[in-house]
């Protein structure tokens, strides 16, 4: 991402603060979210960093486009932020969860979410039609209004921490209310998963949900994206049974005194 430039007085307070040196100059500029970008929410539901959730910015929903490629998301030392928020076993936990949003500022809104795949090498169920899109995006900048008056973390300038509140501004707050997340009409029943659990982002407007790619993460807080899916090593190997069947059938049409050796 390029340096954020959008609020001079931020950059005034970072560059004094450098100046002054001491703990201070470690004092970093947060990229704020402008619109269309993606935000990553990680929340506990109890435990060690449930008063708290993680989220950051990684950038221009254009960024993940399936004629991009798969690449690995540079956003800093991630690791080292949920380590030292959600613990050192954060990966392990199984009450600690993921989910991707964002939305444009356009007279009709575009709108992303994840879904959460329950096998790694299945695109999962597309979410429902959005019921209301300027509804569902009016709660979504609650949300990364709020964002943009946090501070980066002392590992990322893309990230930041958010304190948990009763505030359709909290993250926590619009993924944990009863009905859908992101207020009534969005459909979205649920943007989170595990963070074994690859979460494939959708994109929506006018049309149906267009399905964009899926986000990994790895025990080192490494995401990726990969805008394919992986076939399991069994599918290539039926795929490969596949092509020498088809090759045997080929040759037994171009030559009917061969024997295949099959019994069909």
């Amino acid at each position: 991402m390029k340096p954020n430039l959008k609020n001079p007085l931020r950059v005034a307070i970072a560059v004094t603060a450098f100046a002054l040196g001491g703990i201070t100059s470690q004092a970093q500029v947060l990229n704020d979210w402008v619109s269309s970008d993606l935000l990553i929410g990680f929340r506990a539901s109890g435990g060690t960093g449930s008063s708290d959730s993680y989220l950051i910015n990684i950038g221009q929903g254009s960024l993940y486009d399936t004629n991009k490629g798969s690449f690995p998301l540079s956003l800093g030392n991630v690791g080292s932020d949920l380590a030292a928020k959600y613990g050192n076993d954060w990966y392990s936990r199984s009450d600690l969860f993921w989910g991707i949003f964002g939305t444009s500022t356009n007279t009709v809104p575009i709108l992303y979410s994840s879904v959460a795949r329950t096998n790694s090498n299945v695109q999962s169920t597309p979410p429902p039609n959005v019921t209301s899109t300027a509804g569902t995006a009016t709660q979504i900048t609650s949300v990364t209004s709020a964002f943009n008056l946090l501070s980066a973390t002392a590992n990322s300038t893309n990230a930041a921490f958010q304190p948990n509140t009763a505030s359709p501004s909290s993250y926590n707050y619009q993924v944990t209310q009863s009905g859908t997340d992101f207020g009534s009409v969005s459909q979205w029943n649920d943007i989170q998963g595990n963070l074994n659990q690859i979460l494939d982002l959708y994109r929506q407007s006018t049309n149906a949900p267009s399905w964009r790619g899926g986000f990994s993460l790895n025990n080192a807080g490494l995401i990726a994206f990969n805008p394919t899916i992986v076939p399991e090593p069994s599918t290539y190997a039926l795929l490969g049974i596949g092509a020498v069947l088809l090759g045997a059938a080929y040759r037994r049409k171009a030559n009917p005194k061969e024997s295949s050796g099959f019994l069909f």
